[in-house]
């Protein structure tokens, strides 16, 4: 919390400081919009919707910074824009902040365009997500409904929001950028996410019907993929929480009646001494915590694995993206087939879960690279896959190196489609390898028998919750 009080302690006189914020997740589309990821909701991808991390953990900050917040998922909750504009006026923020994505961008401004109609001009509109990064103040210029941007640490750029207003650091505004908001030194020294502001029953996991939290426990990330955003939103430092911190959260959500999590880490086992102290940590203090996360094979050896599988974890995902060796000297994340067969052969004996992430649809992707990649499949077995559409997002390096090419992106549903047509397979073609590969896999009888196996006593659905969760969908007064 020190980190929070230094940077909230100045406030000049003449600055309007904006204590009631009003966080919102525009009803333009079930997006992804946690800053790193932009992709489309859908089924084959991301499997279920999950609460919205960095407007818990702007609110954390909020309230330490002596403010009041609040917390409209517009798509969590199925509204249509006038009831969402009605919700906001009620509140009568000072601010409002929307989170923004490249997909739906355009429509989240209309919406900003909308609620400029609806509320008094003391009440200021901002921007906040992926898209701050890498436009910056010409988001401004281009939309005059919008009054400011904000951007990093979610937690000390809304404190700085709520105590100084627009001249707090991580404040953009038209003719004036503020100095960045800092950095966390070390994630410890700031405010646990205030998930009193949303609805926890809105977000469960697929199968149980249960409801499912999300808890940060690393940003950042070294790695220099060229397809990624995690450097850009997040810093190339990882910085990592306390595990018994970590483990102390998840008690107490466990003792409301939350069992299972997604650990959100750019990549877990990075520090490998870290991870299995946090599996300890979860395994003595939160024993009931069932929970996913997130890493690379090249860091995740069976020692580490084996003390997570202690601490509760039953499913790992694992960003591969390819394995070609071609396409992995372009995006700088070269494939390793002995790494991944260690990894996903200790998985299968811990009883873990495996999921691999497959990325196609690189400019430079063609028939001899997809099928070095379904090769990799075959040999390394995960026992899930996920294929995503390769995606140029502004800021990071695979965007300008088509810019240099001079070649033109066009996808609203990031990562879900095409963004582009590869220089020499047509995407027609790999979608129907894309089908080809899922289905092969899926139907592969060691697959189907180690998904079941390691699943079905986790996520066969618990009927009485089950029940009571249709029962509430079907209700009429179900928002």
């Amino acid at each position: 919390m020190k980190a929070l009080q230094r940077v909230t302690a100045h406030q000049p006189a003449t600055q309007r400081a904006l204590k009631r914020v009003m966080l919102v997740l525009p009803p333009t589309g079930p997006y992804c919009r946690e800053d790193r990821c932009q992709s489309y909701f859908s089924v084959d991808l991301v499997p279920s919707m999950r609460p919205p991390l960095e407007e818990v953990e702007a609110a954390a900050g909020i309230k330490c910074a002596g403010g009041e917040a609040a917390v409209i998922d517009a798509p969590a909750l199925g509204l249509d824009v006038a009831t969402t504009i009605d919700r906001v006026v009620r509140f009568a923020p000072d601010a409002v902040v929307l989170s923004a994505t490249f997909g739906s961008l355009a429509d989240d401004v209309a919406f900003a365009q909308a609620l400029r109609g609806r509320l008094p001009r003391s009440s200021l509109i901002g921007l906040r997500g992926a898209p701050v990064y890498a436009y910056g103040a010409e988001l401004l210029d281009r939309h005059p409904c919008v009054d400011f941007l904000i951007h990093g640490e979610p937690e000390l750029a809304f404190a700085e929001l709520s105590t100084r207003g627009l001249a707090g650091a991580g404040v953009i505004r038209r003719g004036h950028s503020n100095a960045p908001a800092p950095w966390a030194p070390s994630l410890d020294v700031l405010p646990r996410a205030d998930r009193t502001v949303i609805e926890p029953s809105l977000y469960r996991v697929r199968g149980t019907f249960e409801p499912q939290a999300t808890v940060h426990v690393q940003r950042g990330c070294p790695f220099p993929c060229s397809y990624c955003l995690v450097g850009t939103v997040s810093g190339k430092k990882a910085r990592h929480r306390d595990p018994d911190d970590v483990a102390r959260e998840l008690a107490e959500l466990t003792a409301q009646g939350i069992r299972y999590f997604y650990l959100r880490a750019e990549t877990l086992t990075l520090d490998r001494q870290w991870a299995r102290e946090l599996g300890a940590a979860i395994a003595a203090r939160a024993p009931k915590a069932r929970w996913v996360s997130a890493t690379r094979v090249e860091t995740a050896d069976r020692n580490t694995l084996a003390a997570l599988a202690r601490g509760g974890c039953y499913g790992l995902s694992f960003g591969v993206e390819t394995g070609s060796a071609e396409i992995g000297r372009r995006i700088n994340k070269p494939p390793s087939l002995a790494r991944a067969t260690e990894a996903f052969r200790s998985c299968d004996e811990l009883n873990i879960a495996s999921l691999m992430y497959v990325v196609v649809g690189f400019f430079w992707e063609t028939a001899v690279t997809l099928e070095e990649t379904r090769t990799f499949v075959e040999a390394a077995r995960p026992d899930l896959l996920t294929v995503y559409w390769a995606h140029p997002y502004p800021g990071t390096a695979y965007h300008r190196q088509l810019e240099e090419l001079g070649i033109v992106s066009r996808s609203q549903h990031a990562q879900a489609e095409p963004a582009l047509e590869p220089h020499a397979i047509s995407t027609a073609e790999v979608r129907r390898w894309v089908k080809r590969l899922l289905r092969a896999h899926h139907l592969r009888p060691s697959v189907l028998w180690s998904v079941l196996k390691k699943l079905t006593p986790r996520l066969l659905p618990h009927p009485g919750t089950a029940l009571a969760y249709a029962a509430n969908q079907l209700s009429p007064a179900h928002p």
